[in-house]
C-alpha cells in the first residue's frame, strides 16, 4: 500500500538530471559551448520521458561563470508542458538547469532536473544563489541514463555515494555558489543529518482533447483516459527540514500528456441509421384507450463525461422509447444528414433506435389520454418537418421535452462546460442519474441496450 500519494500532472517527473559527455577542446580558442550541447545531448534518447519529450534548449542563451581552475556555463533549458507535483515534503514546481563544465581543456555536460523541498525557496536561475535552496537531484548521462543523485543543502552540493563522475561538479558548484554567501542570509533551516528514503514512481499517459474555435482559440481541454507505462523504484538521499515527520517511503505518480485538437466546427452530429418516414406507421400498434410505459435514455458519447467522442467526434444521444405490453417502439430525433457545424437550421428526421447503447434511463407509467398527446405530437412533428438546431432544438430537447410532458420534471440539461448553447446528452446523463425513481416507474444507471422494436 502507498503510505503517501504523490501526483504530477502534465509531463512531470520528479527527477534531477545530470548528464555527462565529454569532449577535447583547445584552451587556445574560443570556447563553443553551443555547438558542443547541440552535438551530445541526446533528449530523444533519455529514459526519463520528460526530458526526452518536454523540454527545449536554447542553445545561445547562456551565463558564463568563471572560477580558479575552471568555467561554468549555465544553458537555457525550460518545459514546453509545465511540470507540477504534489508532496507533503516537495514544492509543486519542477526546474531544470543544463550546465557545461569546461576544466583543463575538457568540455563536460550535465542536464539538471530538480526537487525543491517544502521549507525552501525554489531552484535559482543561476548557480550563485544556491544559499536560498535545498532539495536534491538525480544523475543523468547527455543521453539520459541515470547515474547517481546529488543533495543540494544550505549553500553546498554534495553526492552522499561519493561518485567520481560528480567530483568536478560539486566542486565548483560549491566554490560558485559560496563565493556570495556571505552577502545572504541564510532560510532554510540547519539539520544534522540528511535522510534516505525510498521513492517508487508509477508511470501513466494521460489523453486529453483540445477544443479551439476557427481563430485558434483553445476553449478548453478535457480528460480521456490514462495508460499505466510501468513503474520504478530506487533510493534518494533529501534535505529533510529538522521538524518533518514525513513518511520514509515516497510513492510518485508521473502522469505525462497526450493532446489531440479539433476544431469546434468539426463536431459531428450524424443522422439516423434507419430514419422513420412514416410515423403514423411507426407507431400504429399502440392501442390509445389505454396506457404505456415511457422511457427516456441518454447515451454519453464516451465512457466518461465529456461532451463528444474524441475519435468520432460525435455529442453522443437523447432518446425514447413507448411500451405497451409487448409492444414496443424506440425513436430519437437527428438531423436528416450528417451536420458538421454547430450553429444554423437543418432538416431534423427522427429515426428507429432499437438497440441503441445507452448509459442511463428513467421511466414511468402514463394513462391513455398521455399516451394520446405523445404519439399525436410526434406523428404532427414528423410531419410538419421540424427543423433540427444543436443549440436549440436537438435530440436531448425532445426527450426532455416528452419526459416532462409524462411528469418526469427534467431540469436543464445544458452542461456548464460545453461548446454551444444547447442541451447535451453527456449533462443529460448525469440529470437522470440524480433524479429520483418515479412512482410506480424505474431508474436504469448502469446502462444497457435499448430493446428491439415490436410493433405488430
Amino acid at each position: 500500500m502507498k503510505n503517501i500519494l504523490k501526483r504530477i500532472s502534465l509531463f512531470a517527473l520528479l527527477a534531477v538530471v545530470f548528464s555527462c559527455q565529454k569532449e577535447e577542446v583547445n584552451t587556445t580558442t574560443s570556447v563553443d559551448v553551443s555547438n558542443f550541447v547541440k552535438q551530445n545531448l541526446k533528449l530523444k534518447d533519455s529514459e526519463n520521458s520528460n526530458i526526452a519529450s518536454n523540454l527545449d534548449v536554447n542553445y545561445a542563451n547562456y551565463k558564463k561563470h568563471e572560477l580558479e581552475n575552471a568555467t561554468i556555463y549555465e544553458v537555457e533549458l525550460t518545459e514546453k508542458m509545465k511540470s507540477t507535483i504534489e508532496s507533503d515534503f516537495l514544492k509543486p514546481e519542477l526546474r531544470y538547469s543544463l550546465l557545461v563544465l569546461e576544466k583543463d581543456g575538457i568540455l563536460t555536460g550535465y542536464l539538471l532536473e530538480v526537487y525543491t523541498m517544502s521549507g525552501s525557496l525554489y531552484f535559482p536561475s543561476t548557480l550563485t544563489d544556491l544559499d536560498m535552496f535545498s532539495g536534491y537531484a538525480y544523475v543523468y548521462d547527455m543521453k539520459g541514463k541515470r547515474i547517481d543523485e546529488v543533495v543540494f543543502s544550505k549553500n553546498n552540493v554534495s553526492n552522499p555515494t561519493n561518485n567520481p563522475l560528480l567530483q568536478d561538479l560539486i566542486g565548483n558548484i560549491n566554490q560558485l555558489a559560496n563565493k556570495s554567501k556571505d552577502d545572504k542570509q541564510y532560510r532554510i533551516p540547519p539539520c544534522s543529518t540528511d535522510r534516505l528514503i525510498q521513492v517508487s514512481t508509477e508511470y501513466f499517459m494521460d489523453y486529453y482533447t483540445i477544443i479551439s474555435n476557427s481563430g485558434g482559440i483553445i476553449l478548453g481541454a478535457h480528460f480521456d483516459h490514462s495508460v499505466f507505462l510501468g513503474s520504478t523504484s530506487y533510493y534518494a538521499y533529501v534535505p529533510y527540514p529538522c521538524d518533518s515527520n514525513t513518511d520514509y517511503n515516497e510513492v510518485i505518480v508521473h502522469h505525462q500528456s497526450s493532446y489531440i485538437t479539433h476544431n469546434i466546427d468539426d463536431i459531428v452530429v450524424e443522422g439516423p441509421d434507419i430514419a422513420i418516414t412514416n410515423m403514423a406507421d411507426y407507431l400504429d400498434c399502440f392501442n390509445l384507450t389505454q396506457g404505456a410505459t415511457i422511457t427516456v435514455y441518454a447515451s454519453k458519447p464516451t465512457d466518461g463525461n465529456y461532451l463528444f467522442n474524441i475519435e468520432t467526434l460525435s455529442p453522443g444521444h437523447g432518446f425514447i422509447s413507448i411500451q405497451q405490453g409487448n409492444s414496443v417502439v424506440t425513436l430519437g430525433f437527428y438531423p436528416i444528414s450528417t451536420a458538421g457545424s454547430l450553429s444554423g437550421n437543418t432538416p431534423g428526421v427522427f429515426g428507429n433506435d432499437q438497440n441503441h447503447p445507452f448509459h442511463s434511463s428513467i421511466s414511468i407509467p402514463i394513462n391513455s389520454a398521455t399516451l394520446n398527446n405523445i404519439v399525436s405530437g410526434l406523428i404532427s412533428s414528423a410531419n410538419n418537418g421540424i427543423l433540427y438546431n444543436i443549440n436549440t432544438f436537438n435530440c436531448v430537447n425532445v426527450a426532455v421535452n416528452i419526459g416532462n410532458i409524462v411528469g418526469l420534471n427534467f431540469p436543464s440539461c445544458e452542461s456548464p462546460q460545453t461548446y454551444w448553447d444547447g442541451q447535451t446528452p453527456a449533462q443529460m446523463h448525469n440529470v437522470i442519474s440524480n433524479m429520483p425513481t418515479p412512482a410506480g416507474g424505474s431508474k436504469n444507471t448502469t446502462g444497457g441496450i435499448a430493446p428491439l422494436n415490436n410493433c405488430n
